[in-house]
């Protein structure tokens, strides 16, 4: 008698069901599907055969539901069943990040990378995650490649002069600063760190003018108002630096 290979209650043509049914599934509607049976513990998962795309989608269904150790050992299965999935990498390095495992976060934006050597995402994430280890010199070279991969990336040229003022490096700074300003031109805070770099050059003007330009686009922008006295102060404009410190009570 030949045995049969399927778990009971299942044949041949049940199987091959299944499988249609999940194939010509959009993604959405499998984590929606998934979502509901995870809401409702009477509704168990399906005892299919494992496949990557399946424990893929539960990891989401997991992140999403902020249970993210479940996730990550579904990202883990998937992963281990097709050593190129992009998407699970990418969604296990944010649930390491959720959890505070940013060493763990850094091997899989760095497994990305090898798979996908343009992936802008990838580069600019793991910088940011270099920067909160303190490895300035490996996150300058991350955000690098991200503004060779994308000139517009603005976040990454926000980062990478942070960074470059962090190590004194202060033309530099104002050049990145300067590019992101170019991308995003209503951002007070790029203006007032500019600014702010200005002062430790040395060059009150120009400190003055972004500074102005910080308060123009948040008018109650104290620590601007603050920033600017103190430079009209090391220009002798006296009047000037008052009214400031006048503003800064009143917004008070």
């Amino acid at each position: 008698m030949k045995q049969n290979k399927f778990p009971p209650g299942w044949d041949e043509k049940r199987v091959q069901r299944v499988i249609e049914y999940y194939e010509n599934q959009t993604e959405d509607e499998a984590v929606a599907e998934d979502e509901t049976r995870l809401n409702d513990e009477s509704v168990p998962f399906m005892d299919i055969p494992n496949d990557a795309k399946s424990y893929y989608e539960r990891g989401v269904v997991y992140y999403k539901k902020r249970q993210y150790e479940k996730a990550i050992t579904d990202f883990s299965e998937a992963i281990k069943l097709k050593p190129d999935y992009v998407e699970a990498y990418s969604n296990r390095a944010k649930a390491y990040v959720n959890i505070v495992n940013f060493d763990k976060a850094i091997e899989d934006y760095t497994k990305i990378i090898e798979l996908n050597p343009k992936d802008v995402d990838a580069y600019y994430t793991r910088g940011k995650l270099y920067v909160e280890g303190n490895e300035y010199e490996k996150a300058i070279a991350d955000f690098s490649m991200a503004i060779k991969l994308d000139p517009e990336h603005a976040d990454a040229s926000g980062y990478h002069a942070m960074l470059h003022c962090e190590q004194g490096e202060y033309d530099k700074a104002i050049e990145g600063f300067s590019r992101k300003i170019e991308l995003r031109p209503h951002d007070a805070e790029t203006y007032y760190e500019r600014g702010k770099i200005y002062v430790k050059k040395g060059m009150y003007e120009k400190a003055i003018a972004d500074f102005t330009e910080a308060i123009k686009l948040s008018p109650k922008f104290t620590d601007a108002y603050f920033a600017r006295a103190m430079a009209y102060l090391r220009v002798d404009e006296m009047d000037a630096a008052m009214e400031d410190f006048d503003k800064i009570s009143e917004l008070k």
